[in-house]
């Protein structure tokens, strides 16, 4: 029987503790939500606020067809803060909440 490519590829590419461990996952409040036309799917960009210490960050959301920006606002979401940016169409995230994983 042979192996696959892909089914070698994800038993190679498993996240350890010490990986985890690395992560810094804040609890942040939303402050903003804005339309994000550009995305190529219906998204929202959002501001949220981490606190003190972390302070102001921004990132995108594909929840439009599940929330109004109203309802968003003042929401606490988790997220994690110490990733290196990454560019989603004109936009670029500064941490990442658990939708944006796939």
């Amino acid at each position: 029987m042979a192996i696959r490519p892909s089914l070698l590829i994800i038993e190679n590419n498993m996240a350890t503790i010490d990986d985890f461990n690395k992560l810094d996952i804040r609890v942040g409040k939303i402050m903003e939500v804005q339309d994000f036309p550009e995305a190529r799917k219906p998204s929202y960009k959002l501001t949220v606020d981490f606190g003190p210490e972390i302070g102001i960050k921004h990132s995108s959301a594909q929840l439009v067809k599940h929330y109004s920006r109203e309802q968003l606002i003042g929401k606490l979401v988790i997220g994690v803060v110490n990733f290196p940016p990454r560019q989603i169409g004109p936009f670029i995230p500064d941490f990442c909440h658990p939708s944006n994983f796939s």
